[in-house]
C-alpha cells in the first residue's frame, strides 16, 4: 500500500483544525503569562480534543498520537501533576506550531510521516516521566497477508508445543551471545528461530508476526541498529511473546509489530528478507527522506527543472487538444447532450504525449500534480478507445484540466490549500469521466471558484496569442512584401480558446 496520503478529507476539516490548535495556542501563551490561572490550560486541553477528533477521522494516526500526548501534558499541567516550567510551557506552544507546519506540508504533497514529528513531541513526554520511542510514530499498515512463497509445516499439537520450546531455546541462547559479543553468528542463530516460528504458523496473522521479527532480527546486523536502547528491548519482549505462544495465551499484538517494522525500515543491512519486509508492507514510505520534509524548502532545484520541462509537454498536449477542438462545430443547438466525433489520429497523438512524459511525472513530490495528470491521462485513454464518440461538456473539462495542470506546474512552489483543493475538484471531474459516467449533471456542478479560475487561464492564454498577432501584423504592414511571418499567427490556439469562452461562459 503506497503511503501517497489522500488530502481529500483533510481538505475538508483543515480549517476546523486549524482553529482549533491556534485557539490552543492562544490559551497556552496566555496562560504562560499567568500560570497560577489554570483555566487557560482546561480551554486548552478541550481543544487539543476537538484536533485529535478531526485528525482522527481523516485517518491521520500519527498526528492523532501527537495531540493525545499534549492533552494528557497539559491535563497533568492543570492537575498540578507535573510542574509548570517555562521550557515545558515553550515545548508545548513549539509542538504545536509544529504540528501545524506539518498539516500544512500535507496540503502541499507531502508524505505522512508522523516520525517528523519526534523531536517536537519527545520533551512533552519527558515532561511526564515518559520516554518516546520513535517507533510510537511509526504507522505502517500492518495488515497484509503472508507472501505465498513463506513455507508453512503443519505439525501436530504435541510435536507443535515440542517445537517451539525448541525454537525458543535457541533464541534464548543466541540472544545471550549476541548481547554478550554482537557476533553475527549470534544474530543467524536468532533469525532462524524465528523463522522456524513462522513456519509452523498457518493462520496469516501470527506467520507475518514471526516473519517480520526474523526480519528485525537479521536487521541487527546493521551496527546503527544494533547500538539502540529500544532494539535491545524489543528482543526480549519477543522473548516474552514467544513465552506466551508457548503457553498459548498469546494473543495478537499490533504495537510489537509496529516496532519490529520500525526497525526494518530503519536498518540498512541488506538481507532478501529485511528487502522482502520493506517492499511488502512499504516501509521506504514511511521513513524520513529529505526531499519531502518540513518547511517550504523541500522541492530541490533538479525538481523545479523538471516541472519547466513537463510544463511544456503539457503546452504542446494543450496544442493538440486545441486542434481537436478546431474540429468540432461549437455552435449546434443542443449542444450539452449532442453526441458528436472527434479525430482518433489527434487521440492517438494525445495518448502517446502524456504516455511518453509518465516517467517524468514520476519524478514530481507533488501527488496531487500526478494525480491530476493521470487523471487525464485516463479521459484520453478512454475517448481513444470510445470509438471517437464524445460530448462538448467532456471537451470543455478535459480543456479546463490542461490549464489547471499548466497552471499548477507554473506554480509548482505555491501550491496552497486553497489551490490543491481546486485541483481535488478537477481531478474527481475526470475521473468520473474516465469511468464512463454520465456528464449531464455534471456539467452543472462546477463550483463558481474553478470556473474563475479556469476563465483567468484561457484569458491569458488570448491575450498571449493576441499579443504575438499584433506583433506579426506590425511586421507584415511594414514589409507588406514580406508574407511569410502571417504562417506564425498563433490562429488556431487563439480561436479554440475563444471557442472555449464561447461555449462555457457565452462570452466572445
Amino acid at each position: 500500500m503506497s503511503n501517497d496520503f489522500d488530502i481529500g478529507p483533510l481538505t475538508w476539516v483543515k480549517e476546523e483544525i486549524d482553529k482549533s490548535l491556534h485557539t490552543v495556542l492562544e490559551n497556552l501563551n496566555k496562560y504562560s503569562e499567568n500560570i497560577s490561572d489554570t483555566a487557560f490550560l482546561r480551554y486548552a486541553q478541550t481543544h487539543v480534543y476537538q484536533a485529535s477528533g478531526a485528525l482522527d477521522m481523516v485517518g491521520l494516526e500519527g498526528c492523532k498520537f501527537f495531540c493525545s500526548e499534549l492533552e494528557k501534558c497539559i491535563s497533568k499541567l492543570e492537575q498540578n501533576e507535573i510542574t509548570s516550567t517555562p521550557e515545558l510551557n515553550a515545548s508545548l506552544m513549539h509542538a504545536v506550531n509544529t504540528l501545524l507546519a506539518y498539516l500544512e506540508s500535507l496540503m502541499k504533497g507531502a508524505h505522512d510521516v508522523p516520525l517528523r514529528l519526534f523531536d517536537a513531541l519527545a520533551p512533552i513526554v519527558l515532561a511526564q516521566g515518559g520516554m518516546l520511542e520513535k517507533s510510537d510514530l511509526f504507522f505502517p499498515d500492518t495488515s497484509h497477508a503472508a507472501p505465498k512463497d513463506i513455507p508453512t509445516v503443519e505439525l501436530d499439537e504435541a510435536a507443535y508445543i515440542k517445537f517451539l520450546a525448541e525454537q525458543r531455546q535457541g533464541y534464548q541462547k543466541s540472544l545471550l551471545s549476541w548481547l554478550k559479543a554482537k557476533e553475527a553468528y549470534a544474530v543467524d542463530g536468532m533469525v532462524t528461530a524465528l523463522a522456524n516460528v513462522s513456519e509452523v504458523q498457518t493462520r496469516s496473522a501470527p506467520k507475518m508476526m514471526w516473519w517480520s521479527a526474523s526480519a528485525f532480527a537479521q536487521s541487527l546486523h546493521d551496527p546503527d541498529v544494533a547500538e539502540l536502547a529500544g532494539a535491545k528491548r524489543l528482543c526480549r519482549k519477543i522473548d516474552q511473546e514467544l513465552k506466551l505462544l508457548l503457553d498459548g495465551t498469546s494473543k495478537a499484538n499490533p504495537q510489537m509489530l509496529k516496532d519490529i517494522l520500525y526497525y526494518v525500515a530503519e536498518s540498512q543491512a541488506d538481507y532478501p528478507i529485511i528487502n522482502k519486509a520493506k517492499q511488502v508492507y512499504d516501509l521506504h514510505s514511511h521513513i524520513d527522506h529529505a526531499i519531502d520534509h518540513l518547511g517550504h524548502g523541500v522541492i530541490e532545484a533538479s525538481e523545479i527543472a523538471v516541472t519547466v520541462q513537463l510544463a511544456e509537454v503539457v503546452a504542446s498536449f494543450g496544442d493538440v487538444w486545441n486542434e481537436v477542438s478546431n474540429k468540432i462545430d461549437f455552435h449546434m443547438e443542443n449542444r450539452e447532450h449532442t453526441t458528436i466525433s472527434v479525430d482518433h489520429s489527434l487521440m492517438v497523438r494525445c495518448h502517446d504525449i502524456l504516455d511518453e512524459h509518465q516517467p517524468l511525472c514520476q519524478q514530481l513530490s507533488q501527488v496531487v500534480v500526478i494525480d491530476l495528470y493521470q487523471a487525464l491521462a485516463q479521459v484520453i485513454d478512454f475517448l481513444k478507445d470510445g470509438a471517437g464518440q464524445t460530448t462538448h461538456p467532456i471537451l470543455i473539462e478535459v480543456a479546463a484540466g490542461i490549464h489547471l495542470l499548466e497552471t499548477a506546474l507554473q506554480e509548482y512552489t505555491d501550491l496552497d490549500a486553497t489551490k490543491i483543493q481546486k485541483l481535488l475538484s478537477e481531478i474527481q471531474r475526470l475521473e468520473l469521466i474516465a469511468s464512463g459516467a454520465a456528464y449531464t449533471q455534471l456539467a452543472h456542478d462546477r463550483t463558481n471558484d474553478l470556473d474563475a479560475d479556469t476563465m483567468k487561464v484561457v484569458i491569458s492564454q488570448i491575450q498571449e496569442s493576441l499579443q504575438i498577432v499584433e506583433q506579426v501584423l506590425d511586421g507584415f504592414f511594414r514589409h507588406p512584401e514580406d508574407k511569410s511571418p502571417l504562417g506564425h499567427l498563433p490562429n488556431v490556439k487563439c480561436r479554440g480558446s475563444f471557442n472555449y469562452c464561447q461555449t462555457k461562459f457565452g462570452l466572445c
